[in-house]
């Protein structure tokens, strides 16, 4: 549950709405769930569901998109931002303005790119998996992954050299 939900957050950006869409998408599973064929791993089976539940949600609420920025606090939990112990102020700060500009340029990829991009960096799912879930051939999910990658490297290029963005991505 708690993947599924942070998937959703990083999608949406709304911690609400990522719980209402991670409840529908197992609530959807669960009623479908004789239909699962045994072709994939269950998770890949769920996680198609929840992509789904996603589209749906942007096709819906399309009128009322706009970037939606939360506390600096939410976007550190959600990217996890490990600070060392005994960095000073300024490298705590700089942190916290580098999670806060890697979700605005998260949050301003193309729905396609930036479901394909969070499967892969943000859920650690590999290409075949991602390949599955997205229905799309390996060979177009390398690609998505690429072009994403290059949007948000060129976001985050006022905020850190080229070599501390080419280090994450």
């Amino acid at each position: 549950m708690e993947k599924a939900l942070s998937w959703a957050y990083s999608m949406v950006g709304n911690y609400e709405d990522a719980k209402d869409l991670s409840q529908e998408a197992f609530v959807k599973s669960h009623k479908a769930l004789k239909s699962f064929a045994l072709k994939s791993a269950f998770s890949t089976w769920f996680y198609r569901i929840l992509v789904n539940t996603v589209k749906d949600y942007f096709r819906s609420k399309k009128w009322q998109r706009f970037l939606k920025w939360e506390s600096s606090e939410s976007m550190d939990n959600f990217f996890q931002t490990v600070q060392a112990s005994g960095a000073g102020a300024d490298r705590s700060v700089l942190q916290n303005e580098l999670a806060v500009q890697m979700t605005k340029a998260i949050t301003a990829l193309p729905l396609k790119q930036r479901t394909i991009f969070t499967l892969r960096f943000i859920e650690n799912h590999s290409i075949k998996e991602i390949s599955e879930i997205t229905a799309n051939s390996e060979g177009t999910v390398k690609a998505t992954i690429h072009f994403a990658i290059q949007k948000v490297k060129q976001s985050l290029a006022p905020y850190v050299s080229h070599r501390e963005v080419s280090y994450g991505l």
